[in-house]
């Protein structure tokens, strides 16, 4: 029995120091030496080194100059949370949030020709997507040309050169990090006083 208990613990450490030290060790390792930027959370920083924020989680653009994310738990008061809302088709709330983001989006965005792309009124799975659809980035171009005083060929030019294609050509869809090209807008056309 003493020898049974023996082995028991002896194996317990092992396995306890191989997975809770040396892969751990060995997992960041690699992450330091081959994908630093990923591993470290992928901020962006300004020439001065000062963080922009991450392209993995969603920013809260809400300024007439800027391209507007999803609804995302970002832009309340709680920014540790990192939930979904997990709410159904039917759900009267989730429908009453749609209703009202889409009321919002049509006084902000008049002059817009287009309808109001899906992903614009509702949240993501995670609630802290990064992405927009292209459609809903063309949605906004009259919004930030009057705001930022450029023409609209120009954004248009700028959200197929910041387009994301599929990955690996089937998965996912086209897409846009919104914080990327909210600084590539920023260094293009700065806002004029």
């Amino acid at each position: 029995m003493v020898r049974l208990l023996r082995t028991t613990i002896l194996i317990f450490g092992c396995l306890l120091i191989l997975t809770g030290v040396v892969y751990p060790a060995f997992i960041t390792l690699i992450g330091q030496i081959f994908f630093q930027n990923q591993a470290n959370g992928s901020f962006v920083f300004t020439h001065h080194g000062v963080s922009q924020g991450s392209i993995l989680i969603a920013q809260s653009f809400e300024q007439d100059h800027y391209f507007h994310g999803r609804p995302s738990l970002i832009n309340t008061d709680n920014r540790a949370i990192s939930i979904g809302r997990n709410l159904g088709q039917t759900n009267h709330v989730l429908l009453r949030d749609v209703i009202e983001k889409a009321k919002y989006l049509l006084v902000k965005n008049q002059g817009s020709s287009q309808p109001i792309p899906m992903d614009i009124v509702t949240v993501s799975g995670s609630n802290l997507d990064p992405h927009i659809t292209p459609e809903s980035a063309r949605f906004q171009v009259p919004r930030i040309a009057r705001s930022r005083q450029v023409s609209e060929d120009e954004l248009l030019k700028l959200i197929e050169d910041n387009t994301i294609p599929r990955t690996f050509f089937i998965l996912g869809e086209p897409r846009i990090n919104v914080l990327q090209i909210n600084l590539v807008l920023d260094q293009l056309y700065p806002i004029k006083p």
